[in-house]
C-alpha cells in the first residue's frame, strides 16, 4: 500500500476501498469501448495515407533542421550555391540539382 501516509489514513482509505466495491466489470461499457476502437482502427486504417502524408508534412521542418545540423561546410556550401544560381539564370520550374554539372578536379 502506500506507506507515506500516515497509519489511521492509510487503515481508512483500506477500508473505504473494501467496503465500496468501487470497481466491477459492466459488460455494457465493455463493448461500447470495444466497438468504439474498432471504429477508430478502422477509420485510422481507410485514412492511412492522408495520416502518413500529414505525419509526413509536420515532421518534415524538424527532419529539414536536423540535416542542416548535420551537414558538412562543403554541403552547406553547395545548397547555398544551389539556391542562389537557381534564383538567378533558372526558371522556377526548371530544378537546378538536375541540371549541374560538378566541376572535376
Amino acid at each position: 500500500m502506500i506507506s507515506y501516509l500516515p497509519g489511521s489514513l492509510i487503515r481508512r482509505v483500506s477500508e473505504i476501498i473494501v467496503r465500496s466495491n468501487a470497481w466491477r466489470f459492466d459488460l455494457t461499457s465493455a463493448l461500447i469501448g470495444a466497438i468504439i476502437t474498432l471504429l477508430l482502427l478502422g477509420l485510422a486504417y481507410y485514412f492511412r495515407d492522408q495520416l502518413r502524408a500529414g505525419w509526413q508534412s509536420a515532421k518534415a521542418p524538424f527532419h529539414q533542421i536536423s540535416r542542416y545540423f548535420q551537414a558538412d561546410a562543403a554541403e552547406r556550401y553547395l545548397e547555398q550555391i544551389i539556391t542562389y544560381t537557381q534564383s538567378l539564370s533558372t526558371p522556377a520550374f526548371i530544378s537546378l540539382e538536375t541540371t549541374y554539372i560538378e566541376p572535376q578536379l
